[in-house]
């Protein structure tokens, strides 16, 4: 989009997590090292406490990858569960296999046992919840109760409960004051100040190459910072949109007007256009020889019509008609039925993390259809006009859907032999699946080829959906190398790494096919 334009080679606001630009300023740095302090001395229960959009999400995902190779982490997304749901949720994501249907007991018995096992190794445990506020209160109960394994002195699980300003209110009411008891470490997420806001800009622009000087001048900081109060995402989408509006003026200093005008998305396509012009020319040689090398391909494909049979030049003319009536497309709109289809947890499911955004907020733009056959358009010269793209939707039968239901769980089941791992990339609800196949082929198609997995499922609530899988890795680290290799069209969903066997037992309770929209 703009980043040629202003010399960088990356966005530097996006609004997903990134834990590869990791702002330490703003006292986020100290957040960071205070938890990692309290990780080493094996402290209890830790609560890191801000309101949305602070980057709680940011910070635990850096803290997961900064901690030393012997700490386990098990990490919980969407923690409103029951508490033997979440007793589940917590084995199945430190990789014990416990049956279904156990009572509790017998659960808690297996992860005293494995806690014991690490200990006895020098292996730490830290369970990472966020949402917290979100839990039921006999769930943040159990917590508390699975905070008391220890050994004489040592806590064989740490918790980091992770939540917004709800989370401190649920904590001071009276029943829940055994929890707060447990608390060693209280933290908080504040919103940018106004020097931290202009730091925080100046060092994103920086880490995507920007090379000049500032660029964000005092009134336009301070306009920001009035319009966001400071809160990082907040912040993030507004500085997006000053840079694609400065691009569409071909501005290459921000002014005021950047900030509170919106974006004309017609000037930005056109801009578009004309930098893609300039990279033409920039590289004409080439240019040059591939238009001398068309040149004569025109010449010699006239002189063949000239000298061919009328009949033959009538067969030309009609299938060059046809052509042009009927453009050769991609079978992008056709389900991906024939790979093995896993099941996907969404951003609403239990008990599997979902795509999700900072701090859990749902990436919903990422799914929609337009935008993301938009961006797989290429880009025309200014000048020539560019055809109107249409989703071509083909609407399969339920019985289709059914059919591909049974042979995803047939397939599921040879993936689950062993303990193996997925990304997941995006979701949906299952009245739009004909339309989510279409979009989950484009992204498939510009993907490396790995097996990609279309599956349905019902949320706690009731509601069908429809979601993707990438790929199927033999350890949750080649599911994570994987996802960090991924190219940023696709990083834009905020992919996750799920485990299968947790997704198969979801999709085999799915009963999205008894549900037509």
């Amino acid at each position: 989009m703009y980043e040629s334009f202003f010399g960088l080679n990356g966005l530097p606001f996006k609004i997903t997590p990134d834990d590869r630009i990791f702002f330490g300023g703003a006292q986020r740095q100290e957040v960071l090292d205070a938890l990692i302090y309290t990780v080493e001395r094996g402290e209890g229960l830790i609560t890191v406490i801000g309101e949305v959009g602070t980057g709680k999400t940011t910070i635990a995902r850096v803290l997961a990858k900064r901690l030393p190779d012997g700490v386990r982490i098990a990490s919980i997304y969407m923690p409103n569960v029951q508490p033997l749901d979440m007793l589940y949720m917590i084995a199945q994501e430190l990789g014990l296999t416990i049956p279904p249907n156990q009572a509790k007991y017998a659960v808690l018995e297996s992860l005293r046992a494995y806690l014991i096992a690490q200990y006895t190794q020098g292996q730490r445990t830290l369970l990472l919840i966020d949402e917290a506020q979100s839990m039921p209160l006999e769930t943040l109960e159990e917590l508390r109760l699975l905070s008391n394994m220890q050994t004489d002195d040592f806590k064989l699980l740490q918790i980091m409960l992770f939540g917004q300003q709800e989370l401190q209110q649920i904590l001071n009411l009276p029943g829940v004051r055994q929890v707060k008891d447990r608390i060693v470490y209280h933290l908080d997420l504040n919103p940018f100040s106004l020097e931290e806001l202009a730091a925080y800009l100046e060092f994103r622009m920086r880490m995507v190459g920007y090379r000049g000087e500032r660029f964000f001048s005092d009134d336009v900081v301070q306009a920001m910072h009035q319009a966001t109060k400071g809160f990082p995402r907040a912040v993030n989408k507004l500085a997006d949109n000053v840079l694609m509006s400065a691009f569409a003026d071909q501005s290459s200093v921000v002014l005021l007007r950047h900030v509170s005008t919106p974006v004309d998305a017609v000037s930005i396509q056109i801009r578009e256009h004309e930098t893609q012009l300039v990279k033409l020319i920039k590289s004409s040689l080439p240019i040059q020889a591939g238009l001398a090398l068309l040149g004569l391909f025109v010449i010699i494909l006239l002189f063949s019509l000239l000298f061919s049979s009328d009949k033959a030049i009538t067969k030309v003319a009609d299938d060059h008609q046809s052509n042009i009536a009927a453009p050769q497309t991609r079978p992008s709109s056709l389900p991906l039925s024939v790979s093995p289809v896993l099941p996907v947890i969404s951003q609403e499911a239990e008990p599997v993390p979902a795509v999700q955004g900072e701090d859990n907020e749902s990436v919903t733009k990422s799914n929609d259809a337009s935008m993301l056959l938009s961006s797989s358009s290429q880009q025309m010269p200014v000048g020539v006009s560019t055809p109107e793209v249409r989703m071509n939707v083909k609407h399969y039968p339920l019985s289709y859907w059914q059919d591909n239901h049974r042979k995803t769980l047939q397939r599921l089941t040879d993936s689950t032999a062993a303990d193996r791992y997925s990304l997941q990339l995006m979701s949906s609800p299952w009245r739009l699946r004909d339309e989510f196949s279409v979009i989950a082929s484009s992204v498939n198609n510009r993907l490396p080829s790995n097996p990609t997995f279309l599956i349905d499922y019902v949320l706690s609530d009731g509601r069908a959906r429809i979601a993707l899988l990438y790929g199927v890795y033999n350890s949750r680290e080649e599911a994570q190398a994987t996802l960090d290799r991924l190219p940023d069209f696709a990083t834009s969903f905020a992919p996750v790494v799920v485990a299968l066997k947790s997704v198969s037992k979801q999709m085999s309770a799915s009963t999205a096919l008894q549900m037509e929209p």
